[in-house]
C-alpha cells in the first residue's frame, strides 16, 4: 500500500505543480476578467462531464472487481457504445443552444467534444487503478498536464490567442493523450466493438439514473459558489475563486492519491466482510497529513500569492484557505463514502449530495452580507463537513447491517 500511495503521491506533487504553473501563467497572460471566464468554463465542464457518461463512471471499478475479464470486456463495449450515443445527443444539444446563446459559441460547442474524449480517459483511470498500476496512472496525467502547459503557452505567447487559448489545449492535451493510452496499454477500448445488449444497458441505466439526479446536486455543491459570486459581485471576484480552486487541486489531487490506493483494497475488504478497521484507519491517517497541509498553506499564502500571481489577487488568500479546509472534509467523505460506492447505494447517495447542496446554497446566500465574497466558501466547508460525518454514519451502518446479514 505504501508503495503504491507514494506513487500516487509523487505524481500527485508533480501535476499540482504543473497544474499550478498554468494557472500562474494565465493569471499572469490574461485579464482578471478573463482569467475568472475561464473559472466558469471549468465550472461548466465540471457538470457536462459526468454527464457525457451518465455519471456512472464509479461503475467501472466495482465491475472490474466482480467481472472475470471476458465479462468486463462485454460491459466495457456497452459502456463505451452508449457514450458513442450520448455524444451525439450531447452535441445536439449545444447545436441547439449555439443558436440561442451565439456569444458563447467557444465554450458550447467545445463541451461535447471535450466529455467524450475525457469519459475514454476516466474509464482507462479506474481500470489501472483497480489493477494498482499507480505509475502508468501517475504518468499519462503528467503526460497531459505538460502537453497542456506546451499547448498554453504556444497559443497565448506565439500565435496571441486570448482565453480561448486554454480551451483549445485541453482539447489538444486531452485527445493526444488518450491515442498514447489507447496505443499503449487501453486494453478494453482496442478490443472495442460495437454492442448494445438490453440487459447491460439497463444495467448502467439503473445504476447511473439516480447519480443522474446526484450530478446537479454536486454540481451545485463544488461550482455554484463560483456563479453566486458572479451573480452578487464580478468576474474579478470570479477569478479569486478560480484561484482558489486551482491551489485547492493540492488537496483534491491527495484526495484522489489516497483514494486510488485504498479503492481496490478497500473494494476487496468489503467483498471479504472486513472493511470497518481498514475505513478507519485511512480515515484516521487522511485527517492527519491533510491538517499539516492545511496549516502549510495557510501560513504561506499571504507569500507566494502575491508573488506569482499578482498583488491583485491578495484577496483570495483568504478564499484560498476555507477552500482548503473544505476540500479535506472533502478527502473524509471520499473514503468512508466507498462503502455507499460498492453496495451502489446511489440513491442515498444522491439524499446526501442534494442536502449538502442546499447546505452550500442556503448558507452561502444567507452570509452574503455578513462576509461578503468569503461566504460561499464558508457555505462549501459547512456542505463538506455535513458530508463527511454523514457518510461515516451511513458507511459503518451499512457494514454493520452487512455483518448482521452475513452472520
Amino acid at each position: 500500500m505504501v508503495k503504491h500511495f507514494s506513487s500516487y503521491l509523487l505524481f500527485s506533487i508533480l501535476n499540482s505543480g504543473i497544474t499550478f504553473v498554468i494557472s500562474v501563467f494565465l493569471a499572469r497572460s490574461l485579464s482578471v476578467e478573463s482569467f475568472g471566464i475561464i473559472g466558469i468554463f471549468l465550472a461548466v465542464l465540471y457538470f457536462v462531464k459526468p454527464l457525457a457518461n451518465f455519471n456512472t463512471i464509479g461503475l467501472v471499478p466495482i465491475n472490474k472487481v466482480e467481472l472475470n475479464h471476458n465479462d468486463f470486456q462485454i460491459f466495457a463495449n456497452n459502456y463505451f457504445s452508449l457514450q458513442v450515443i450520448l455524444f451525439f445527443i450531447l452535441f445536439s444539444l449545444s447545436l441547439f443552444f449555439y443558436q440561442i446563446f451565439p456569444e458563447y459559441k467557444f465554450l458550447i460547442l467545445f463541451l461535447p467534444f471535450l466529455s467524450f474524449i475525457m469519459t475514454f480517459t476516466e474509464f482507462h483511470n479506474s481500470e489501472l487503478i483497480q489493477d494498482k498500476n499507480s505509475t502508468q496512472y501517475g504518468l499519462f496525467i503528467l503526460i497531459n498536464r505538460i502537453f497542456i502547459l506546451f499547448f498554453t503557452v504556444v497559443f497565448i505567447k506565439i500565435l496571441n490567442f486570448d482565453w480561448t487559448a486554454y480551451l483549445w489545449a485541453l482539447l489538444l492535451a486531452e485527445s493526444i493523450t488518450l491515442l498514447i493510452r489507447f496505443n499503449k496499454n487501453f486494453i478494453s477500448l482496442k478490443k472495442f466493438s460495437f454492442l448494445l445488449n438490453k440487459n447491460e444497458i439497463k444495467n448502467i441505466m439503473i445504476y447511473g439514473l439516480p447519480l443522474f439526479v446526484a450530478l446537479l446536486a454536486g454540481w451545485g455543491l463544488n461550482q455554484s459558489d463560483k456563479f453566486i459570486v458572479l451573480h452578487y459581485f464580478s468576474l474579478k471576484e470570479v477569478a479569486f475563486y478560480t484561484v482558489a480552486y486551482s491551489l485547492g487541486v493540492i488537496i483534491n489531487t491527495i484526495n484522489q492519491a489516497l483514494t486510488n490506493t485504498v479503492v481496490p483494497i478497500i473494494y476487496n475488504a468489503l467483498k471479504e466482510n472486513r472493511a470497518k478497521k481498514l475505513i478507519k484507519k485511512y480515515t484516521l491517517y487522511y485527517a492527519v497529513i491533510i491538517s499539516i497541509i492545511i496549516f502549510f498553506i495557510g501560513i504561506s499564502a499571504k507569500y507566494f500569492i502575491p508573488l506569482f500571481y499578482g498583488k491583485e489577487y491578495i484577496e483570495s488568500i483568504t478564499i484560498i484557505i476555507l477552500i482548503s479546509v473544505a476540500f479535506g472534509f472533502n478527502g473524509i467523505y471520499r473514503v468512508s463514502g466507498l462503502v455507499i460506492e460498492y453496495y451502489k447505494l446511489n440513491v442515498l447517495k444522491t439524499k446526501l449530495v442534494f442536502i449538502a447542496m442546499l447546505i452550500n446554497l442556503i448558507v452561502s446566500i444567507l452570509l452574503i452580507n455578513l462576509y461578503g465574497i468569503f461566504a460561499p466558501a464558508i457555505g462549501t466547508i459547512i456542505a463538506y463537513i455535513f458530508l463527511a460525518f454523514s457518510s461515516q454514519y451511513y458507511g459503518y451502518k451499512i457494514l454493520k447491517e452487512q455483518s448482521e446479514t452475513i452472520y
